[in-house]
């Protein structure tokens, strides 16, 4: 039996060994502890969702299942389309916001420093050093969080 596992392995295109704990598939080199962590980390996530869904009748668990399949199954060009949708409203949203003026300094230690970029679900403000500047609260705020301002 042992000999029929070798084989597969083999026809796999799969190597073993055991003396750093490293699988080479497909010519890819993957670290069986990283893999047994991710399994645990999966097997977790699966019991979680298992009590949260304790009510659902199996008609009702498999919609949703069902559901979230479509959303792992989108295009990379859809996924594309929907970032950018949210950025247009994150901006919508942000551009509506009172303005507040600042001026993010100047860092001396690191003068080629010039920008500071601010992101909000997605969409990134850049932020000159040195220049007074008016934003949205929330990207002042974050500025504020930041210690920038």
């Amino acid at each position: 039996m042992e000999k029929n596992n070798k084989d597969k392995i083999e026809n796999q295109d799969t190597t073993v060994n055991e003396n750093d704990n490293q699988k080479n598939i497909n010519n890819e080199t993957v670290d069986i502890s990283i893999l047994l962590s991710e399994i645990k980390n999966l097997k977790e996530e699966l019991k979680t969702v298992k009590e949260e869904n304790k009510g659902l009748t199996e008609e009702e668990f498999k919609k949703m299942l069902e559901s979230q399949k479509n959303t792992f199954n989108l295009s990379q060009a859809e996924l594309i389309k929907m970032s950018k949708e949210e950025n247009k409203n994150t901006k919508k949203i942000l551009d509506a916001e009172p303005k507040v003026r600042v001026k993010v300094p100047i860092d001396k230690v690191n003068s080629k420093d010039l920008v500071v970029p601010v992101q909000i679900n997605g969409y990134t403000y850049f932020i000159n050093r040195g220049q007074t500047v008016d934003v949205p609260e929330s990207v002042a705020k974050l500025l504020s969080i930041g210690g920038y301002i």
